[in-house]
């Protein structure tokens, strides 16, 4: 999180209104938010998690999102 983030095979992006970028994290199994600061926040997903789950933040689980 935050400056220490690392992503592993980025799949795909979106832009918002306020310049935030949203990226599928595609090997940390997340969806993350890049914001117009340069601070990335997972929304969803957990890097170590693998499978699929319904849930909300950290309780979602992706299998390879893209």
């Amino acid at each position: 999180m935050g400056a220490a983030a690392s992503f592993a095979l980025p799949a795909d992006l979106t832009i918002d209104t306020a310049g935030h970028i949203y990226v599928t994290d595609s090997n940390n199994a997340t969806i993350r938010k890049l914001s117009s600061a340069g601070l990335v926040t997972t929304l969803a997903g957990f890097a170590l998690a693998r499978g699929t789950s319904d849930g909300m933040g950290a309780g979602a689980r992706f299998s390879q999102p893209i």
